[in-house]
């Protein structure tokens, strides 16, 4: 199927071989990740991380909260998949730590990897797909989907897959129920877009036969009464879940998903909203979005979909694969363009099919002097290697606050952890939710008057606040409180911790035993 094979220097030479050198750069880059100083309080990925402690700790599966003491604020805006996750990664390692948070998106990252190698070659000819596979690693996505604690490294995945088994179910004209699930799973990680961006690949449907004569395959044949067992799959696991907890959550439940997320950030109610160049036009950010994100491999997506449009591929399997992908990337954009919503990273879900064309282009490219793709890739990901360890180990100017404050929280929770022993209750006013996180607890957020109230009981308490003048003056006369730990300025990171017992009275009980 690649018409350009006889113009391309030797391509990559066994499947396995090339599967365990994918997994292999895939490892070396998630070790320059982990190996990099932690910016842990970076890209909102707090929030996510306390609900998989909820999950952990506290033993809410069904519905997660933070520790927001809104009710509505506090309920988890996402459905509870990538919760499910880490919480389960967290029982096996018997407790609470960064690698569970991260390991499903850097795993959903070398899944979607391996697909694209498969796809692509299977679709646009052998080389196709280590290229695609290779170009989304070394993507600027790719790379930060490799340490982040949030969706979008799993939804991009399961939108992927959701994709890959919509368009064989086309060709084979069986195996729908294959989609379904997929999609349902999609739609169990961040919502209902998962299964839109996947199924609007068949648009194109609307184009068959351009470039050649139809063929019987190039339409999908949609008969309703192979969808229904697929689409009752779909909505058991999707639609009961979304029951189930409005039966647990209640009214919260729906207005945080439903109106503060998605109908909030589609109208631009939950949020103010700069507009930049063409006030009350945004479909060109997520255009733009896709080209940056998928840098310096976006150039080469431009150019393939130039060239399925001027030169369709006279094979009806190839044409129909370059119309399937070119219509998930192009509706996405489009679709992501009508909210007033924007962020960079709501456009990874549509990298695969950028991932794919690309793929199938930079194959088909006659490289200089004929060396070999392995060669010219090598040096593509030891360029990209480099600049990512220059990005997080060197010059880092956007990561460093971050990083400065992950670390002081860090100390902080171990010198407060190897002082106290976990040996009295805490309660947080205002802090970072990273400092509940490295603690292993969930809890909610408390007013300075209930905490002072706390303070001055009889039972040891240990109590996290920004400002300890909020609290001591809360405090009634007589009451004795003690400072036993201090976080230094960090900015929204700082805080203190008072206590009704002293320093002395925690370390008699770590070291001697329980005061008299």
């Amino acid at each position: 199927m690649n018409q350009a094979g006889a113009l391309a220097p030797p391509a990559f030479k066994g499947i396995w071989n090339v599967t365990l050198a994918l997994t292999a750069l895939w490892a070396l880059f998630v070790a320059v990740r982990l190996t990099a100083p932690s910016d842990f309080l970076d890209h909102d990925q707090e929030r996510p991380s306390l609900y998989m402690v909820d999950a952990y700790v506290n033993g809410h599966w069904l519905v997660q909260r933070d520790d927001n003491p809104d009710p509505v604020l506090a309920i988890t805006s996402k459905p509870p998949l990538l919760t499910w996750c880490g919480a389960g990664l967290m029982r096996l390692s018997g407790g609470v730590s960064e690698w569970a948070v991260f390991l499903p998106g850097a795993l959903a990252v070398l899944a979607i990897m391996l697909l694209l190698r498969q796809t692509g070659d299977r679709w646009f000819g052998t080389g196709a797909g280590t290229w695609a596979a290779a170009a989304f690693l070394l993507s600027v996505a790719g790379t930060k989907m490799l340490h982040l604690a949030r969706t979008d490294g799993v939804f991009t995945f399961f939108v992927f897959l959701t994709g890959v088994l919509g368009l064989r179910a086309w060709e084979r004209g069986r195996g729908w129920n294959w989609f379904w699930l997929a999609a349902a799973a999609a739609t169990l990680t961040k919502g209902p877009f998962g299964l839109m961006f996947a199924a609007a690949g068949f648009l194109a449907a609307l184009g068959a036969g351009r470039g050649g004569e139809a063929e019987a395959g190039d339409r999908p044949g949609f008969r309703l009464a192979s969808q229904w067992p697929g689409i009752l799959i779909f909505l058991i696991l999707s639609g009961g879940w979304f029951l189930l907890a409005c039966s647990e959550a209640g009214r919260p439940l729906v207005e945080k998903m439903l109106g503060r997320e998605l109908f909030g950030h589609f109208t631009g109610q939950a949020e103010a909203k700069r507009e930049f160049f063409f006030p009350g036009l945004y479909f060109y950010k997520p255009a733009g979005y896709v080209l940056v994100r998928f840098a310096p491999w976006s150039l080469a997506t431009v150019l393939a979909v130039w060239t399925l449009w001027r030169r369709p591929a006279p094979a009806a399997a190839e044409r129909r694969a370059e119309r399937f992908w070119f219509w998930t990337l192009a509706a996405g954009v489009l679709v992501l363009g009508l909210p007033r919503h924007q962020r960079a990273d709501l456009v990874f879900p549509l990298l695969p099919a950028a991932a794919l064309l690309a793929g199938r282009e930079l194959n088909r490219l006659r490289w200089p002097l004929h060396v070999s793709h392995t060669v010219i890739l090598t040096g593509f990901s030891l360029l990209a290697l480099t600049v990512m360890w220059l990005m997080d180990d060197v010059i880092n100017p956007r990561k460093e606050n971050a990083i400065r404050q992950t670390a002081a929280v860090r100390r902080f929770v171990m010198e407060t952890d190897r002082l106290t022993g976990r040996r009295a209750a805490w309660i947080f006013v205002d802090v970072k939710a990273g400092v509940q996180f490295y603690l292993g607890l969930n809890q909610t957020r408390v007013t300075p008057e209930a905490a002072a109230q706390r303070l001055a009981g009889t039972e040891p308490v240990l109590v996290a606040v920004r400002d300890p003048q909020a609290v001591i003056a809360k405090l009634p006369p007589g009451a004795v409180w003690y400072e036993v730990a201090q976080l230094p300025d960090q900015g929204a990171a700082s805080a203190f911790v008072l206590s009704n017992r002293s320093r002395d009275w925690f370390t008699i009980w770590a070291g001697v035993g329980k005061p008299h």
